[in-house]
């Protein structure tokens, strides 16, 4: 595979991926923040010599190849901060990307998700897992397997203190320009006495308040569900911005608590 090629979001490319960024975390020190999913880099440096890269970073980006992460690159121009978290995640959180005449989907090339590969392989996990638990397949083979962080996180809460460079916390005041209650995705102290978010003051007010948009999308999301009302969950699909037609909101709701009725029965009048 051409690494070139190898760097878009492409499901069969988390083996390069991962390699990348491991050796990424062995050079840079970063500091990024916003919401699960939808982070940016605040700040890039050098580890060993402690020099700013943001600035090598901005002065790359327009030669960067045409597969890398085409959307986030464009977001990177357009506000001067580097969203993280990949194209097929940003997209999820902006209303620009299903335009029919646009077709901006396309130029930025994103995949859409194969959701019965994703079965297939969370049931062959599940068994596997049972399997483990069942003492008939042995369990030393992920002892090497890549850590997301969980692992570390649980054994630092019981031990020495370390530094995590993104945890979904209640805000806070973490970041100065979003809610209080809304749970962030930010840089922790973690150890024996909790998670402790590390204070990276305002984000950049456009980008805040992309955040906000959705901090307040998730809020309502909650309210809808807990009471079953209908008229509050019409509205969730209208503030997500991949909703572009109020008619064809109400269609979705009302296939989706017909789907789902069994598991929705709050909803029923």
């Amino acid at each position: 595979m051409c690494i070139r090629d190898s760097l878009h979001s492409d499901p069969g490319n988390v083996g390069v991926v991962h390699t990348l960024a491991a050796a990424g975390r062995e050079r840079f020190a970063i500091t990024s923040a916003g919401l699960n999913h939808f982070i940016w880099l605040l700040d890039i440096r050098d580890r060993i010599t402690g020099e700013d890269l943001y600035p090598a970073l901005r002065a790359a980006v327009d030669a960067a190849p045409p597969a890398l992460e085409p959307l986030s690159l464009d977001l990177f121009r357009a506000f001067g901060l580097l969203p993280i978290a990949g194209d097929t995640h940003l997209a999820e959180y902006l209303p620009w990307l299903h335009d029919p005449v646009a077709r901006s989907w396309a130029t930025y090339r994103l995949p859409l998700y194969d959701w019965r590969g994703n079965e297939g392989v969370r049931d062959v996990l599940s068994q596997m897992m049972q399997m483990m638990a069942d003492g008939r397949v042995p369990v030393d083979g992920l002892r090497d397997a890549p850590s997301e962080g969980a692992t570390e996180l649980v054994a630092a809460l019981g031990g020495r203190a370390y530094l995590d460079e993104t945890v979904n916390v209640p805000n806070g005041g973490a970041i100065a320009n979003l809610p209080a209650a809304t749970v962030v995705e930010v840089p922790a102290v973690v150890g024996p006495v909790g998670i402790r978010p590390v204070q990276v003051g305002p984000l950049p007010e456009p980008v805040a308040e992309l955040c906000r948009r959705e901090a307040a999308l998730v809020e309502l999301v909650v309210d809808a569900a807990v009471s079953g009302d209908r008229d509050l969950a019409l509205q969730c699909l209208l503030l997500d911005p991949m909703i572009g037609d109020i008619g064809r909101a109400r269609a979705i709701l009302d296939d989706y608590l017909t789907t789902f009725a069994d598991y929705l029965p709050q909803f029923r009048q």
